[in-house]
């Protein structure tokens, strides 16, 4: 079987969370992981075609209850099997 071919290419990421220590820990991750951060902001704050727009292959979304409800907004981007979507407690990444 042959190898995968490595085209060099990052994964290119959207962080939804708000502003503070665990979006810039879940940002400092990203980069570290080796990803590219295309797009980051409140998800009350930006539009989800922005996500699309950015060219985002992933989205991490920091979770706290008061961006629950904005994050509705952005179902059609979320449910996309292309997406990969990957979510963590705000709580949790702000004392890493």
């Amino acid at each position: 079987m042959p190898d995968p071919v490595d085209t060099g290419a990052r994964t290119r990421v959207a962080l939804l969370a708000s502003a503070g220590k665990a979006a810039e820990q879940l940002a400092e991750a990203v980069r570290q992981a080796g990803a590219e951060l295309v797009l980051s902001g409140d998800p009350a704050a930006i539009d989800p075609a922005q996500v699309r727009a950015a060219g985002a292959g992933a989205v991490v979304i920091a979770l706290e209850p008061r961006i629950e409800s904005a994050l509705e907004r952005f179902d059609e981007v979320l449910d996309d099997p292309s997406m990969l979507v990957i979510y963590d407690e705000a709580d949790v990444a702000a004392h890493r």
